[in-house]
């Protein structure tokens, strides 16, 4: 449907290795160019969000864990 050209990752599982191998091959394959961004920079956000409910627990937050989740 899309005529992709160029694919872009990042996140921190694209610090994988063997997944950032696998996406190369891919593309190659499909003659699209693959970018990625140093490992180095490759992160997640998870330490920081458990930093952070960690300190808003400390401070007595609390949640009863109801969503209002709206789709679109």
């Amino acid at each position: 449907r899309y005529r992709v050209k160029n694919l872009l990752l990042g996140g921190g599982v694209i610090a994988n290795t063997a997944l950032r191998q696998r996406f190369s091959e891919s593309a190659k394959i499909n003659g699209i160019k693959c970018f990625f961004p140093e490992i180095k920079l490759c992160m997640d956000n998870a330490a920081m969000v458990a930093g952070l409910a960690g300190y808003l627990y400390k401070q007595g937050a609390r949640s009863n864990l109801n969503l209002n989740l709206e789709f679109n």
